[in-house]
């Protein structure tokens, strides 16, 4: 989080809050204690592979992406910055 916040010029606190201290609209009803395991071998083995570009640049490359391709369809309803306020007491 504090990566994407540099990448963007945000220069806040990251505040971690647990189960029910978080607002609702940051909760995620997905399950996400799984494991993830990637492969980058064969892109690295294609003909016009390029490289490896550093963190930091890549998630610039992605917030500049981002920015300039926005997704429509998030409403306004989607945060909650009063109950984030709240939630940071």
């Amino acid at each position: 989080m504090e990566s994407i916040g540099r990448a963007v010029g945000w220069n806040g606190e990251v505040v971690v809050r647990d189960g029910e201290a978080t607002p609702k609209c940051l909760r995620s009803e997905e399950n996400l204690a799984q494991s993830l395991v990637t492969d980058s071998s064969r892109i690295r083995d294609e003909p016009r592979y390029e490289g490896t570009i550093f963190r930091d640049e890549a998630l610039q490359r992605t917030v500049e992406w981002e920015r300039a391709n926005p997704d429509e369809s998030l409403g306004d309803d989607v945060f909650d910055y009063a109950a984030e306020d709240a939630a940071l007491g």
